[in-house]
């Protein structure tokens, strides 16, 4: 008989590795700083203190990322060992140490499954490198300290840890620090932070006081925490049930669910709600609700699944685990029984929540549906005012329309724009006048000054009497003036004209103070950043004189907390300092105060309002009008609501089952409460979807599936930030009924 070991092709290796990270530099990043994770846990397990810094490093032009951490770090005895076996368990897992690193592979499919995968370590006093690659057929290779002679390391091959070697990399004591390239794709680095804040691989990561994670912009000088915002809510259910798993024995699964006073998000890796699902040393294995991730009435719950002896099974090498590392196995026997219970729980949960909904239906008195046309005029109005990305100058919507003369005419009829900024001017025109059949076609003697739309179509649908139509005007250069026509088919003229000047000059504060903050007030959503100039006068402040900037709150982050001045880049006396402000909280108010050392006066105040429903600035809107709802009988809809950008039309959908619950057979129920309520949400949420499309549709996003999910959060904090308003405009208050 003859018997021996079957050997692992490479072939295999490679599909494993490009399987778990996939070129891209966010799963990358989960397997490395969730091994820095591990050895601070390691230390904190002996019963020492960690230090706690992960920094991430991005360089946006080159696509170069690194990893550093202040923990274990690892010596030549302990990096052979991780890395001569691709998959030999060397994390401590097997030793019941509470870490992740479950199969052995994680820093090796990071650096191998970039490009330039290198890993620098330290452990006392010995320095080693580490470089990883895959070849052209496959084949997976490790290298020690390229660069060096055999004659420089130590007897053990470790080189030694010399305060050179240490400087270079930022690591005074034990630490690592990986690094790697993304080729293929190298993404923005708001994308990068949010992908950090987001991935459910971090979230108890982020969310221990113990660790701090922080992500730097090496091109900009920069550096920006991560953090995650636990929701908060009323716990529903709190369950421990057994799950029996034949010679495992029973597994005890402890469940907990809360409900949130608003709707969380429940797609994506950067969702806030769903069930983060733990092993028994409470590390993150996946975020889900399983079948009713997309189950509206779902999108409240948050909350943890626990599974005791979770370990066993996976030490045993059963596939209970993705190998893409992004959750658990939905086949796996144990999973396919764990889901079963857990979604036997949240059902349950959704009844009663639908029972509850019913009750409210029924008792809902009848109210006269009305104000839809208003009501439109209203979340037009909303979207120019309230968004500060776009500058009105016409009438509001609400306002009583005067009839143009000469039949069309622009208001008003001349327009002073500051450079950069976006403004929305008004074409109205008089339908006895200007006949339905035509078109009307917008034009600007300045190619710098930028408008849209450049024609409006004339049809039955656009309104009968005084119509008006909203253009928005924007130029990137100051100085310039030009005349913005329209004329119709009927060869009816009118024009307007637009100067575009420069930003509103700080000449006399700065003589009076200093130092000037551009703009001296934001407002910033809970978790984002807004880029702030600082203007300093050469005359106030000598060369070398330190500038500090102090927050006053906690819930504040700078890039930057001190300037050297340095009056060589000044012009006309002005030297700019950038930085960067990050804000967290809910409806805080704070101040960031910026003085000079040593000169008396020179002192000026930032005022910051923290408000996590803004809606994040990523592309100027220049459209967005919404002009009717139109109720279509259509019998078989695929969908409850749509919008229609040729026509500007919100199309609601009278047979989809949810409607027809609310709006009831040939829309009879319309005037009713819940019918006006059920109109009203359609049409906010179609609105914002909208409008969120059209902010983001340039944004670069890594997959097709991320620009979706994308779209759905940023519409979803649109509704936060405007839903109210526009509701109790389209429904009126509920103390009314």
């Amino acid at each position: 008989m003859e018997e021996g070991i079957v050997k692992v092709d490479s072939r295999l290796v490679a599909r494993h590795i490009r399987n778990a990270i996939q070129g891209n530099p966010i799963r990358a990043l989960v397997e490395l700083i969730t091994n820095s994770d591990d050895s601070y846990k390691i230390i904190e397990q002996e019963g020492a203190t960690a230090d706690g810094r992960i920094e991430v490093g991005y360089d946006t032009t080159d696509g170069f990322f690194f990893v550093r951490d202040y923990a274990q770090g690892m010596n030549i005895k302990k990096v052979r060992e991780s890395f001569e076996n691709y998959s030999k368990l060397t994390s401590g897992i097997d030793k019941d140490k509470n870490v992740r690193g479950f199969f052995g592979t994680g820093a090796k499919d990071a650096l191998a499954g970039m490009s330039e995968g290198i890993l620098h370590t330290f452990h006392e006093d010995e320095y080693v490198q580490c470089k990883m690659w895959l070849d052209e057929v496959n084949q997976l290779h490790y290298q020690f300290n390229e660069g060096y002679t055999k004659a420089e390391c130590l007897p053990n091959g470790a080189l030694k840890a010399t305060a050179k070697i240490r400087k270079l990399y930022g690591i005074p004591g034990n630490g690592t620090y990986a690094c790697f390239k993304c080729v293929d794709q190298k993404p923005r680095f708001n994308t990068v932070h949010e992908g950090i804040q987001g991935n459910f691989n971090f979230r108890k990561i982020i969310t221990n006081k113990a660790r701090k994670i922080t992500l730097m912009d090496i091109d900009a000088d920069r550096v920006r925490r991560c953090r995650f915002d636990l929701p908060t809510g009323d716990e529903i259910l709190n369950d421990d049930f057994i799950i029996p798993y034949g010679t495992f024995g029973d597994i005890p699964i402890h469940m907990s669910v809360s409900r949130s006073k608003n709707e969380l998000i429940q797609n994506g890796e950067g969702r806030t709600g769903g069930l983060i699902i733990l092993d028994e040393k409470g590390t993150v294995l996946d975020l889900t609700l399983f079948k009713f991730d997309n189950e509206p009435l779902a999108m409240h719950y948050f909350g943890e699944v626990i599974i005791g002896k979770f370990r066993p099974i996976l030490l045993s090498e059963q596939a209970v685990l993705s190998i893409a590392r992004d959750g658990l196995t939905r086949r796996h026997a144990f999973n396919i029984l764990l889901i079963k219970e857990v979604e036997a729980r949240i059902s349950k949960l959704i009844q009663e929540d639908k029972s509850l909904q019913k009750k409210i239906v029924l008792k809902s008195p009848p109210e006269e549906a009305r104000r839809i046309r208003r009501s439109l005029d209203i979340l037009n109005e909303i979207m120019l005012k309230e968004t500060d990305e776009v500058i009105n100058l016409g009438q509001t919507m609400t306002d009583k329309m005067v009839p143009p003369p000469g039949g069309i005419a622009f208001s008003p009829n001349a327009i002073n724009c500051t450079v950069g900024k976006v403004y929305s001017l008004e074409l109205r025109w008089d339908t006895k006048v200007i006949h339905h059949g035509g078109t009307i076609q917008l034009s600007c003697s300045n190619s710098k000054i930028e408008f849209t739309p450049s024609h409006i179509y004339l049809d039955n649908d656009s309104g009968v009497g005084i119509v008006r139509h909203s253009i928005t005007v924007t130029s990137a250069v100051a100085g310039e003036t030009g005349i913005l026509s329209a004329i119709t088919t009927e060869k009816v003229y009118t024009e307007v004209k637009v100067n575009i000047v420069p930003e509103e000059s700080h000449g006399e504060e700065l003589k009076q103070f200093g130092l000037v903050f551009t703009p001296a007030h934001i407002t910033v959503k809970s978790g984002s950043t807004r880029n702030i100039e600082l203007e300093a006068y050469t005359k106030r402040i000598p060369d070398g004189t330190i500038i500090r900037l102090k927050p006053s709150s906690d819930s504040i982050e700078l890039s930057h907390k001190r300037f050297v001045f340095d009056s060589s880049t000044a012009k006309r006396n002005v030297v700019k300092l950038e930085f960067q402000v990050t804000a967290w909280g809910d409806g805080e108010s704070a101040i960031v105060e910026a003085f000079a050392e040593d000169c008396p006066g020179v002192e000026r105040i930032l005022s910051v309002e923290i408000d996590n429903t803004i809606v994040s600035r990523q592309k100027k809107l220049r459209n967005g009008a919404f002009s009717e709802v139109e109720f279509n009988d259509e019998e078989n809809p695929n969908e409850d609501v749509a919008y229609s950008s040729e026509e500007g039309q919100i199309v609601i959908y009278t047979n989809f089952p949810s409607n027809k619950f609310f709006l009831g057979e040939n829309c009879i129920s319309r005037a009713a409460l819940a019918g006006k309520i059920r109109i009203g949400d359609l049409c906010y949420k179609c609105a914002f979807r909208e409008i969120a499309k059209r902010r983001i549709d340039k944004t670069v996003v890594l997959t097709p599936e991320a620009l979706l999910e994308k779209i759905e959060r940023e519409s979803l904090k649109l509704q936060k930030k405007y839903g109210l308003r526009y509701l109790q405009a389209a429904i009126g208050n509920f103390d009314e009924v």
